[in-house]
């Protein structure tokens, strides 16, 4: 929301703010022979993923599961509106308010709801960009919009998403995408275990406190006494090259979490992400890329609304 003058202006997403196109760009953006080759494969599979995935439909493969038929793919995919089962943002809604608005990271980014983005907006934050409209394609005359190509990224670029550089092409600035927070202060293996373990093993227990990132934040928080932001600054001092900066799995997969793409482009808000419910996942398989080494986070002492939500159903 917007404060002028002491009044309080809700802000509500619509294709005013926009200076350009809203409806998604159409083109195959996971590369035309590569969706040749997928309906060549199996054409029944194919169209049935052309009818009911949004976005292989309107993104992945748009020219090839049709051009000219694209609106009417889009008002039976969105015929509920935002009520849709297709109607959602992978990220958070404070995540998607910043880049409709182009404010932090994106604020000197050309990335935008524009339609002629939609390559990365449809995928990211399709509700808050508008993009779940029924009427998208409607034009005022009564006749339907012809959705576009999009220029704005060519196939050749994208290929097949095959090693890490591509993704880091698609998207530009990966920082947009990291954690802006802290990870939360947590015992997942249980306050008894962690009480169990320092009753009985005191000496093993404080030095995986004092060593071992994982058990001092996320597994056995609490027991440890452990303060996020002093410990934070402490083992990642020298930032990306520290000892206990880096990931438990490949550079390709970190950046397919990192962006939510390949087995993590299906989930919802902040399922499986480097920001919100997933802050555990994230900090002990990918902590490198998703930015938990960034000293800034905890000198500024960065938490977010979930941990501060995790605080607060501890009191109960």
């Amino acid at each position: 929301c917007y404060v002028t003058d002491n009044e309080t202006l809700l802000y509500s997403p619509s294709k005013k703010i926009f200076t350009v196109d809203t409806v998604p760009c159409c083109g195959d953006m996971i590369g035309e022979t590569a969706c040749k080759r997928l309906r060549k494969k199996n054409e029944f599979k194919f169209q049935n993923k052309c009818e009911n995935e949004a976005d292989f439909s309107l993104v992945q493969c748009c020219q090839t599961c049709g051009g000219d038929t694209a609106p009417l793919r889009h008002k039976k995919l969105f015929n509920e509106g935002s009520l849709s089962k297709h109607c959602f943002d992978r990220h958070s809604p404070k995540f998607c308010e910043k880049f409709l608005l182009h404010k932090d990271h994106w604020a000197t980014s050309t990335w935008s709801c524009s339609g002629e983005y939609a390559h990365i907006a449809f995928r990211i934050c399709r509700k808050t960009c508008s993009f779940c409209r029924r009427d998208a394609y409607d034009n005022k005359d009564g006749s339907v919009y012809k959705a576009k190509r999009c220029g704005a990224l060519t196939p050749t670029k994208i290929r097949y998403f095959d090693d890490e550089n591509n993704l880091e092409d698609y998207f530009i600035s990966s920082n947009n995408f990291k954690s802006s927070s802290m990870p939360c202060c947590l015992e997942t293996i249980g306050k008894n275990s962690c009480e169990e373990m320092l009753r009985t093993k005191p000496y093993i227990f404080e030095e995986k406190c004092e060593k071992d990132p994982d058990f001092a934040i996320i597994q056995c928080c609490h027991t440890c006494q452990t303060n996020v932001k002093e410990y934070g600054l402490k083992i990642f001092k020298k930032g990306k090259k520290s000892k206990e900066c880096f990931d438990r799995h490949e550079k390709k997969f970190c950046l397919q979490f990192l962006y939510r793409l390949g087995a993590w482009s299906g989930m919802k808000n902040n399922e499986m992400s480097c920001e919100g419910d997933s802050f555990p996942l994230a900090f002990r398989i990918c902590r490198k890329t998703c930015g938990f080494c960034d000293r800034r986070l905890y000198l500024n002492n960065n938490i977010s609304d979930y941990c501060k939500e995790r605080e607060k159903l501890k009191h109960f």
